[in-house]
């Protein structure tokens, strides 16, 4: 709500029903370990829409997919002193590295 207020501010608003979380969370990983780079405002870019009045925000809110957790499936929640959890865990942030276009950069 506070992203979609200072939106409202400046004017605009994210059609987030039309964004896919898993790409919009790269985004923002990028963003994080690399700012002022532009990856956030790239992957939104084409979801900016014009919003007049506060009152279209619960049909907005209502609209995106997967806020409510349901849209994975085999999700398991497991503690993280495990080891073979850590393992699992390291293993997936290894592949996200991998993937990121900094490690491709530095290749």
């Amino acid at each position: 709500l506070v992203f979609m207020e200072l939106c409202y501010r400046a004017k605009f608003a994210i059609e987030w029903s039309r964004t896919n979380k898993d790409e919009y969370l790269m985004a923002l990983s990028e963003e994080i370990r690399e700012p002022f780079k532009g990856h956030l405002n790239s992957y939104l870019k084409p979801f900016v829409v014009d919003i007049n009045h506060r009152d279209e925000w619960p049909g907005m809110i209502g609209g995106i997919k997967g806020l409510d957790g349901l849209d994975k499936e085999g999700i398991t929640y497991e503690n993280l002193d495990n080891p073979e959890v850590q393992q699992i865990y390291k293993t997936y942030r290894a592949q996200l590295l991998d993937q990121s276009p900094c490690a491709k950069q530095d290749t």
